[in-house]
């Protein structure tokens, strides 16, 4: 399975991808999250059982790419070397949709709302903590949290 970032996942990597809809609506998933460039399953509008418990406009804080400098022959004269600038951040909005049965755990989708935001600002790094605290709280099982902190610590070595 390819994923929106378009990272393949072995079977039984992330089980919910492209289900969340049908896991809410079955009553075994107690959360749904989606943002750009998922759509909303239109079922899930339509249900009964399930509701919208929030649309987040959210910033979104990307690193702008830095012109590079042109190169020096060998022949000139180097400058002393200067401090790198910091790369400048420029501003994105991020449309952020919330599902949740009718009578969901308000404290935990305050807990989903909170995790999702600070990541997406920038306040809080996605390491194998948030991921399984992220985990837990859309429903996954121990065991599929555990594949996927395997396999993700697995792609890290790979990139780098």
């Amino acid at each position: 399975m390819t994923d929106a970032d378009g990272f393949y996942r072995p079977h039984g990597i992330d089980p919910h991808q492209g289900r969340e809809a049908e896991l809410l609506l079955a009553g075994t998933k107690p959360f749904a999250v989606f943002w750009p460039p998922e759509r909303v399953p239109k079922a899930l509008i339509e249900a009964a059982r399930v509701r919208r418990v929030a649309h987040v406009r959210h910033a979104v804080k990307r690193a702008r790419p830095q012109a590079r400098a042109p190169q020096e022959s060998a022949t000139q004269e180097r400058a002393p070397p200067e401090r790198a600038p910091r790369a400048r951040r420029r501003q994105s909005t991020i449309e952020v949709n919330f599902f949740a049965p009718i009578d969901h755990d308000e404290d935990q989708f305050r807990e989903l709302q909170s995790l999702v935001l600070d990541v997406l600002s920038g306040r809080r790094r996605i390491d194998a903590a948030t991921d399984k605290r992220l985990g837990q709280v859309l429903g996954y099982s121990d065991s599929d949290i555990k594949s996927f902190l395997v396999w993700k610590a697995q792609l890290k070595k790979s990139l780098f």
